[in-house]
């Protein structure tokens, strides 16, 4: 069945061809070349397209080609001036190295230039009812600076409830991160550097301190970073080369702090000195009425106490100084009562005491105990507001200590 229908469709297609073929003919010769004309003209165009891609294209490829070569030849001259930078950074570590190991091992450095008097201006400065200046120092690191000079200021500020001042002049700032942490501060910025500029005023005083409410109510601090040490470079090199001017890089924190609106602004204030002779240190000696020396008890510690005090006070003769010694401290002993070399360290600080002034045993008789409770604290937060692990206060072993100090910076009249 299927076959009968196609054989009949086919047989209708010829039977139309063969009627109208005439007029298919015809069509064909007419409509042929139309479509042959078209299909030129829209090839033809096509082309005339490609030709302006494929020019467009090439052009394009010469544009990024001399990108390309542009771009290295940026390249290389960022890295030649970062290979130039970097060893200039290398070659600035290198000064600077030389010029730590010059400061750490010679105090004979600060009497290359000689040093204006300063003890008639400081005495002209002398005001009873002022701050009084107290530097806690050691060119012995680890004997217990840092953990001294802060929770002395927790005492000044919560027990005496007096206003207190910290000055961090350790560019390695162990004190700055400490309170910083205890007042859930991060960042440390290198505040103290401005107290070193020649013009520092109580204004400049106002804007570097950072006031540690959360921890001491009436208790201020000057922090200092790494920044400092470049800071204390470059004014060394000023100086050396006598190219600093004005007042001289020895008396400039004392410029600033004995100045009366300030010192009657805190009842004491304490700057932390670093373990080393650098420039923050003569400029602690120089401006600080008193000064203690924390040590621990064992022979070496005690040693290093004997050599601090023959620097000390070469630099003051150097410098032409009075500088007053208030106390050597033992600190981190091992048990409330001192062991037998704790004791034979003490003999060893009081004849160190005897370099200082033959007559006179400056060793404090309280001392700061190794309690971990502490010693866990230190670096993070000041020990002196926390407790035991009986809930006893930490405060009871620094008391004792704290009242002799205060006795020797303010004496019965």
């Amino acid at each position: 069945m299927e076959f009968d229908l196609l054989s009949e469709i086919w047989d209708a297609i010829v039977r139309f061809y063969g009627e109208h073929e005439p007029v298919i003919r015809v069509v064909s010769y007419v409509v042929s070349p139309i479509l042959a004309l078209l299909a030129f003209l829209w090839n033809r165009k096509d082309r005339k397209e490609i030709i302006v891609k494929s020019t467009e294209l090439g052009r394009l490829e010469i544009e990024v080609d001399h990108a390309h070569t542009l771009v290295r030849e940026e390249q290389d001259k960022l890295q030649a001036a970062q290979d130039e930078l970097a060893a200039r950074g290398d070659r600035i570590a290198e000064l600077e190295d030389d010029l730590r190991k010059i400061t750490d091992s010679s105090n004979a450095l600060w009497a290359l230039r000689p040093s204006p008097s300063f003890n008639t201006h400081r005495a002209s400065l002398w005001d009873p009812s002022g701050a009084r200046i107290v530097t806690i120092g050691n060119l012995k690191g680890g004997v217990g600076k840092t953990t001294l000079a802060a929770n002395f200021a927790a005492y000044v500020s919560e027990t005496l409830e007096e206003d207190v001042l910290l000055i961090d002049l350790d560019f390695q700032g162990s004190l700055s991160n400490m309170l910083m942490l205890a007042i859930e501060r991060e960042d440390v910025p290198s505040n103290v550097d401005k107290l070193f500029d020649p013009n520092a005023n109580l204004i400049t005083l106002e804007e570097a301190n950072v006031h540690l409410a959360k921890k001491l109510k009436r208790g201020w601090l000057v922090p200092s970073n790494y920044g400092f040490a470049q800071v204390e470079n470059r004014l060394l090199l000023s100086w050396l080369l006598q190219a600093d001017g004005g007042i001289d890089v020895r008396h400039r924190l004392a410029n600033v702090l004995l100045r009366s609106e300030i010192r009657r602004s805190y009842k004491v204030i304490v700057l932390d000195m670093p373990p080393r002779m650098t420039l923050g240190t003569v400029n602690a000696l120089v401006t600080s009425h008193f000064f203690f020396v924390p040590t621990i008890l064992d022979s070496l510690s005690a040693e290093a106490v004997g050599q601090f005090l023959t620097s000390v006070k070469q630099v003051g003769l150097d410098l032409d100084l009075e500088i007053d010694l208030k106390g050597i401290i033992g600190c981190m002993t091992r048990q409330a009562e001192p062991t037998g070399n704790e004791i034979r360290a003490l003999d060893l600080c009081r004849k160190a005491g005897h370099l200082w002034r033959e007559d006179e045993d400056f060793v404090l008789k309280a001392t700061l105990p190794r309690k971990v409770d502490i010693g866990s604290a230190s670096g993070v937060d000041v020990a002196y507001f926390g407790k035991d692990g009986q809930g006893v206060p930490l405060r009871r072993w620094f008391d004792p200590l704290f009242e002799e100090m205060c006795q020797k910076i303010f004496p019965a009249k």
